[in-house]
């Protein structure tokens, strides 16, 4: 129902208000809204409390109720959130659960890495207003400028000549700056982004196998159980 969904939602938004297609996917657009609303009423029945400890619920509660909410005119384009239910489709697949954990892990670890890179990226923002705003101020004429053209420097890896360019040109010794810049917040810094995520994705794969072994040994020990008591039972007939 949520593939049904996203799906009928992606053909909304290609086709007119007079097209006679619309009316059939607006039709089961409001049938698989009233199936997810029940399925959300039917897992807080059942799970009750235990669904404020469960991530996934919460998202399943949160994006439903964001779906009624367009019910009212004015709010109609919110429905469109319903589509971000595709990610509970992802714990369907073998991994895909600990992967997105992993990346919800990875996201409150990289807190500290953010700050870092935040004061980093302020300091030489602050050099190169002061030192090239006279310079290229069209670029560097102030802070949010600056902010900007080293945000392009930084994604670029420092390739983006329409930035350096001038202010290589008109002041040579500028890449003293320029490439201490790009290998601080480029190289070193988000690298340290894909280590904490590449970390956090092993660690929530290795919870899944530890999960799935605890699963078989359980399993073993349940076996073993009904066999004694089978023989226990054949003794005493």
């Amino acid at each position: 129902m949520i593939l049904a969904n996203s799906i009928t939602l992606g053909i909304l938004t290609g086709v007119s208000i007079d097209h006679p297609l619309r009316a059939l996917c607006e039709t089961i657009d409001r049938l698989t809204l009233v199936v997810l609303v029940v399925d959300v009423l039917l897992t807080i029945m059942v799970k009750r409390a235990g669904v404020l400890r469960s991530g996934w619920d919460l998202f399943d509660i949160v994006v439903t109720a964001v779906s009624i909410v367009p019910v009212l005119q004015a709010f109609a384009a919110l429905r469109t959130f319903r589509a971000v239910r595709l990610l509970r489709l992802l714990s369907f697949i073998p991994n895909g659960r600990a992967t997105i954990d992993g990346l919800f892990v990875a996201m409150r670890s990289m807190t500290t890495t953010m700050i870092i890179i935040g004061v980093v990226f302020y300091i030489f923002v602050i050099l190169f207003t002061s030192l090239f705003g006279d310079v290229d101020p069209v670029h560097f004429g102030t802070l949010g400028s600056t902010a900007i053209s080293l945000y392009e420097v930084m994604v670029y890896y420092g390739a983006d000549p329409e930035v350096m360019g001038k202010l290589t040109n008109d002041v040579p010794s500028s890449w003293l700056l320029f490439i201490p810049f790009v290998f601080i917040t480029s190289y070193a810094l988000l690298n340290m982004f894909i280590g904490i995520i590449a970390a956090a994705l092993e660690m929530e794969m290795m919870k899944d196998d530890e999960g799935a072994a605890a699963l078989v040994r359980l399993e073993a020990k349940v076996d073993t159980l009904t066999t004694r008591l089978d023989e226990a039972l054949a003794r005493l007939n």
